[in-house]
């Protein structure tokens, strides 16, 4: 196997040196035309800007902690963004004047899409930013750069002014808006404490006016008990009572003291019960002197009021006043406390209501202290962006007309040809190879015929063909270092000086010298 691999590589090396010059001679066409290519291809300049952009400048401070302040690096990251838009694009075009250099929209497009392939507006640091481009037109790259650079700083500028205008605008809007919204509940507020005053009263109060309410209705009651008891001792007594006094033309003695013993007996009652001692005593006089057959009258029998019944009767109707007055008491009492009660189990659902209102009033005049401070503070920078400014734009580096070229890397491309006019000389070569019919070797002959072979006989070049054969391997390697010098010069010349020869030119010169030829 290892012998096999060894006469492979020998043959092809064999194979590959007889074609030499078809190896170098593909190799200069190629390499001769990638090399022209190469030199075809536009230089590329970029043209660079940096721009410092200041958010902590002074003002900016003092007004940071407020409401109304901008997001000032949003504002500026949506401006860069505004730089790719179609419309500042075409804006730019037509302030470098490179519209003049298309007739019709489909190069208007093309310009469009390059610029917005090309550009580059970029954040390199917390206020840094750089704006670079690159075509092949160092002049166009540079005033591309200045006029995107400068269209960054203005619709920096005009955002600020239209941020203002339109942050107090809606401010001032809805400022109304929430003034109107705090008048309605403040009034809905105002509605609700007077309807429920007395829901609202303090819960103790209502507490100790409902215990007062009920310490009234059992005091009248106590007393409605003991007024009872009066009105039955009067209604009896005055059923006892004769309603009216006869005699003869005066009144016996035993009959006026009768009549005196009743009335003290109805005084008693006033202030004792029938089983006070007192009122037994009297009550023993007035059994004695009816048993002993006292009657009033004589003579000629005249009749007159009865003052003790009169009395009694009176006692006993301010009784029932009383009666009535202490149940009238009694009704208040239990509306009183009914009223109280129903208050203070509606006074938890009333109280929430209430806080309800007063946390959406407080809200209101929370949210209208804020918009007339942030109001005032979109006033107050109003009146200093008239004298200055909220950003401090400074350009470090601004964009210059670019000399050395940043692409393309012709090294790379030089040597890429070199290598790629190489590589075509040695496949073309190859397929030669693969194309041929003999048998460079014994080995290849064997595989080809199932017969032993004897041996081989070795050409012997004579002295002459040696000579010639030398010269013709002298021009070979002359032609070989040869496209090797010719691309180390190109590559010396482009890479290194910065070599541009007008090939255009040259290619007009050689077209008319070959017309003139013709």
């Amino acid at each position: 196997m290892g012998g096999d691999i060894r006469y492979l590589i020998n043959f092809y090396l064999t194979e590959f040196w007889k074609r030499r010059w078809i190896i170098v001679g593909v190799a200069w066409i190629v390499g001769l035309l990638g090399a022209l290519m190469v030199m075809s291809v536009p230089d590329r300049f970029e043209s660079k800007a940096q721009l410092y952009v200041d958010t902590e400048a002074l003002l900016l401070q003092v007004l940071k902690n407020d409401a109304a302040t901008f997001d000032t690096e949003r504002q500026i990251e949506n401006v860069r963004q505004l730089m790719y838009s179609r419309p500042n694009l075409e804006r730019v075009i037509k302030n470098t004047d490179l519209d003049l250099t298309v007739n019709d929209q489909v190069g208007m497009e093309r310009l469009v899409a390059n610029l917005q392939e090309r550009l580059q507006v970029l954040r390199v640091g917390r206020d840094l930013y750089s704006v670079s481009y690159a075509t092949n037109n160092a002049s166009v790259a540079q005033r591309v750069v200045q006029e995107v650079l400068n269209s960054f700083i203005e619709q920096n500028l005009i955002l600020e002014q239209t941020g203002t205008d339109k942050s107090r605008t809606f401010l001032a809007s809805d400022l109304q808006q929430i003034e109107k919204d705090l008048e309605q509940a403040e009034t809905k507020l105002t509605e609700f404490r007077s309807q429920n005053v007395e829901i609202l009263s303090d819960t103790s109060s209502l507490l100790s006016r409902m215990r007062e309410a009920e310490s009234t209705i059992d005091q009248a009651r106590i007393e409605r008990s003991l007024l009872e008891a009066r009105r039955d001792q009067l209604a009896v007594s005055l059923a006892n009572t004769p309603q009216s006094l006869t005699s003869g033309g005066f009144v016996s003695a035993q009959a006026q003291q009768l009549a005196e013993l009743r009335s003290q007996r109805a005084q008693l009652l006033q202030r004792f019960t029938p089983n006070h001692p007192d009122v037994q005593a009297i009550e023993q006089q007035i059994r004695g002197l009816e048993q002993s057959g006292v009657r009033t009258g004589g003579g000629g029998r005249t009749s007159q009021p009865n003052p003790v019944y009169v009395q009694l009767q009176d006692q006993l109707q301010s009784v029932e006043l009383q009666l009535a007055q202490l149940d009238e008491r009694v009704r208040q009492a239990q509306r009183t406390e009914t009223t109280l009660r129903d208050t203070l189990e509606r006074q938890p659902a009333v109280q929430q209501q209430l806080g309800q209102l007063q946390t959406t009033y407080q809200q209101l005049y929370d949210e209208y202290r804020k918009r007339r401070q942030d109001l005032s503070v979109i006033e107050m920078t109003e009146a200093l962006k008239t004298r200055t400014t909220l950003v401090d734009y400074r350009v470090i580096e601004p964009p210059i007309e670019p000399v050395t070229p940043v692409g393309p890397n012709r090294l790379l491309m030089f040597l890429g040809v070199l290598f790629a006019s190489v590589g075509a000389g040695l496949a073309v070569a190859f397929l030669r190879i693969q194309m041929s019919d003999n048998f460079p070797t014994l080995m290849h002959l064997r595989n080809a015929f199932e017969m032993p072979i004897l041996g081989s006989v070795s050409m012997i070049r004579p002295a002459r063909s040696m000579a010639q054969r030398l010269t013709s391997l002298a021009v070979w390697g002359a032609s070989a270092a040869a496209l090797v010098a010719i691309f180390g010069g190109l590559i010396y010349l482009y890479h290194f000086q910065l070599y541009r020869p007008n090939l255009t030119g040259i290619s007009d010169q050689l077209y008319f010298m070959f017309r003139s030829a013709i």
